[in-house]
């Protein structure tokens, strides 16, 4: 795996794996035992509507 970090903030990071054709999203909560999820995506339909639905998302907070 050679997945690169793209994006990190307190409790998400976001990787990109060009040779896989694959994106990581890590996101975790926060406290004393934080726990962490992780999805992986391999299609870029999937990670277009993903794309699509944060853009919607960030319309909102306008």
């Amino acid at each position: 795996m050679a997945y690169r970090n793209v994006y990190t903030s307190e409790c998400l990071d976001v990787h990109a794996d060009s040779e896989r054709k694959s994106v990581q999203i890590e996101a975790a909560s926060t406290g004393y035992r934080p726990r962490y999820v992780t999805v992986e995506i391999d299609s870029l339909a999937e990670l277009d509507r993903l794309i699509e639905a944060l853009t919607q998302a960030r319309e909102c907070l306008r």
